[in-house]
């Protein structure tokens, strides 16, 4: 059964890098698929080469996205494929993984200016550090609710805009090869939470950010899946301050980001950081 799922994944890739729609597709550089609220984080790199420490930190997502025009049955109104490569030396539990996404996107009109980001993510993840690979699958809803404050001095250029972007989801984890015994599969429903803020964006163009992002997983199902001691409802805080030069929130700039928590999904286990990287959003 596992076979045949990595075989049906595998042939889906294929099928959409091979065709002729991915001529069509538009590209974007984030962070991660899981960012795909306004306030996505960039991709970031970071390379320490003293005499003393080498370490390298290196998160990036590249994905290629068509449009199909409307939205099918609540999600399939985007395709969008995505490898991403996740790897930080700079901490104890060292991270080094590669993600391959094929996700869906619907964007349904509620009415009275309320809409939703419905998402559906199939996954591959290949862990070096922890030599396992599994499957994922998540399912997640964004309510589109923009809050824009401005606050009027001398010619304007202190306005403020914020944004918050509230994210429930629920994900499915089937690790089908591993080094160790835990063979298993979990299940864990999530509550998301952004937050954007950028001063003088007016004058700006947002090409100054502070963004704040806290997630809560809570475990509903184990099937031989989580080793002894680990947390069955982690946290991850994410503080980052970004600058970027051009003054436009999509080129290259530099930030300082503080890591506090875990991201199972991501294999980000127990990890506590001060970083300072080159910060890319395209």
């Amino acid at each position: 059964m596992k076979i045949k799922l990595a075989l049906l994944f595998l042939t889906v890739i294929i099928f959409f890098v091979s065709s002729e729609v991915f001529a069509q597709f538009e590209y974007s550089v984030r962070r991660s698929i899981a960012d795909k609220s306004d306030i996505s984080k960039p991709a970031q790199f970071s390379l320490n080469l003293s005499e003393t420490v080498e370490s390298i930190l290196v998160d990036i997502g590249i994905s290629g996205t068509i449009d199909l025009g409307q939205t099918y049955l609540l999600f399939f109104k985007e395709l969008t494929i995505t490898p991403e490569y996740h790897r930080n030396t700079n901490v104890d539990n060292k991270q080094h993984i590669f993600m391959g996404s094929l996700s869906t996107l619907g964007h349904p009109d509620l009415g009275w200016g309320f809409s939703l980001k419905n998402q559906l993510v199939v996954s591959f993840k290949k862990d070096f550090e922890n030599e396992s690979e599994s499957f994922l699958f998540d399912l997640n809803t964004l309510p589109v609710w923009k809050a824009i404050a401005a606050l009027y001095f001398p010619k304007n250029w202190t306005r403020l805009q914020f944004m918050f972007a509230p994210t429930l989801g629920i994900y499915y984890e089937d690790r089908v090869n591993s080094e160790t015994s835990f063979n298993g599969s979990i299940a864990r429903t999530y509550q998301k939470i952004d937050l954007g803020i950028y001063p003088g964006s007016k004058m700006w163009n947002k090409s100054v950010e502070l963004t704040i992002q806290s997630i809560w997983w809570q475990s509903i199902y184990d099937d031989n899946f989580l080793t002894p001691n680990t947390d069955t409802n982690p946290h991850l805080l994410d503080f980052a301050i970004n600058i970027y030069p051009l003054k436009n929130s999509k080129s290259v700039g530099f930030g300082i980001n503080y890591i506090n928590g875990t991201n199972p999904m991501t294999n980000q286990f127990d990890q506590k950081y001060l970083e300072f990287a080159l910060q890319f959003k395209l």
